[in-house]
């Protein structure tokens, strides 16, 4: 996963006027983003992303400045490069969601677990993001991104320990993506699914443990849109991509899920459109599809969302309640990914019966002893251009067979790939099959159609 420059482009104006729902809504509703590509200005992207239908209450963004920082060698902190980005781009939405006082932003950070806790891109630098993130009102939890801060890279229970020591010692919730180690207790998960998008079935948007209060769905990639899903759809069926179907599915599921309290979060991780770029609510074009006008509207005329989902624009957080429940245990599986997980702040109280709660998954990527990293180049100043897959720093057994993809927006096209590792090596074509034989820089260059 990559951490871009934040790009800056003109402003789009909105006006919010949102119809007034029935019922005593309690769940949120949001998408899941990661820091992989350009997103606009700050203020354009906060007036697309939650003040137009369906008037989203929730974000959760996977944070990878630690890790660019320390690809590129420019050691870490919160006012300089990509670091700094980071805590200046989500700190100025965050400012903006504080006058919405139900929003709930979530923020899972990368960091080196082998720099441990005093290394320049260890614990202490998670601890500058968190403090920087924190101070909003509008940050609802802060926890560790797990799939690249990972067993394999050196994390271990007393890092996380120690993160989530960091995380509440500001007063926040510790809420996890991809938890690679045990969550210690007090401490909460949004498990994922890859349906629609890839190799996990309907089945899986039932999953839980018992730190969940909440789910994450899809997968950041590029799939045609709209996808080809028909209702009723099957427990069994995957890889039908983003349609009404599967966001009826979505929410129906989330709505009725039991316990209540693992879905008081549904994080839609639409990624991109493979079917090439459209304008999005934003007013740019793009292909990112959580700005898709057609998508939105999906979620917001979806027979349950109203009833059962806060927005953005409600002028105050319904009350919590406290929700007794038994513990159980309970046994994820995915079969290319591992769990994700989010905070609530209703406390759940379990019975004096002990019972060991399970997330067992597997990852399509081993572990091993190279690294691939990808990058985007555009044209002078016309930031962004496109994205490229496999997406930012991924860890590889030796002679694994990786295949790399650029995806260009409307008005690009892609050029060639360049690929270095003791040297470096220029390729046409697309998509480039490549066989990994040592730690390597894949950057995709992109130009205008013109050119």
């Amino acid at each position: 996963m990559l951490v871009s420059a934040i790009l800056i482009l003109g402003a789009v104006s909105f006006i919010a006027s949102p119809a007034a729902s029935a019922g005593t809504p309690t769940q949120r509703l949001g998408f899941w983003l990661q820091e992989s590509n350009s997103f606009p200005p700050a203020q354009t992207f906060f007036n697309a992303m939650f003040l137009t239908p369906p008037y989203p209450s929730t974000l959760m963004v996977m944070i990878f400045g630690i890790q660019q920082d320390e690809i590129s060698g420019f050691g870490c902190s919160t006012s300089a490069h990509y670091t700094g980005g980071s805590a200046s781009y989500w700190g100025q939405v965050a400012k903006m969601a504080d006058s919405y006082p139900s929003i709930r932003l979530i923020f899972d950070i990368y960091f080196d677990p082998a720099s441990g806790g005093s290394g320049t891109y260890g614990l202490s630098c998670f601890d500058s993001l968190v403090n920087s993130l924190g101070q909003y009102p509008s940050v609802y939890g802060l926890g560790v991104e797990g799939e690249y801060t990972s067993v394999a890279a050196g994390m271990t229970e007393a890092e996380m320990q120690t993160a989530m020591n960091d995380v509440t010692a500001i007063g926040k919730l510790f809420v996890n993506y991809y938890a690679p180690v045990a969550i210690p207790s007090g401490g909460y998960d949004i498990v994922h699914t890859n349906f629609p998008s890839s190799t996990d079935p309907e089945s899986t948007l039932q999953d839980h443990d018992s730190h969940t209060i909440g789910i994450d769905s899809g997968y950041y990639y590029g799939f045609p849109f709209p996808g080809s899903a028909t209702c009723p759809i099957s427990p069994r069926t995957y890889g039908v991509n983003w349609n009404q179907c599967v966001v009826n599915t979505e929410i129906s599921a989330a709505a009725t899920f039991s316990p209540a309290t693992a879905r008081q979060f549904l994080e839609l991780d639409v990624g991109f459109s493979s079917s090439g770029s459209f304008t999005g609510v934003s007013g740019l074009t793009t292909n990112q599809v959580w700005d898709n006008p057609v998508l939105r509207n999906w979620i917001w005329t979806s027979p349950s969302y109203q009833s059962s989902f806060i927005l953005s624009t409600a002028p105050a957080d319904p009350p919590t309640t406290a929700a007794a429940t038994t513990s159980q245990s309970v046994t994820t599986t995915s079969s290319a990914t591992t769990s994700k997980s989010e905070t609530t702040a209703t406390t759940v109280a379990t019975s004096s019966t002990t019972a060991t709660a399970t997330t067992t998954t597997t990852s399509s990527i081993g572990a091993g002893p190279f690294t691939l990293s990808t990058y985007v180049t555009c044209p002078a100043g016309l930031s962004p251009c496109g994205v490229a897959d496999p997406v930012g720093t991924g860890s590889y057994a030796g002679g694994a067979a990786v295949t790399l993809t650029a995806y260009p927006y409307g008005g690009f096209e892609f050029k060639f790939w360049t690929v270095c590792s003791s040297s470096c090596q220029t390729y046409s074509t697309n998509p480039l099959p490549l066989t990994l034989g040592a730690n390597t820089k894949a950057t995709a260059t992109f130009a205008t159609s013109t050119d």
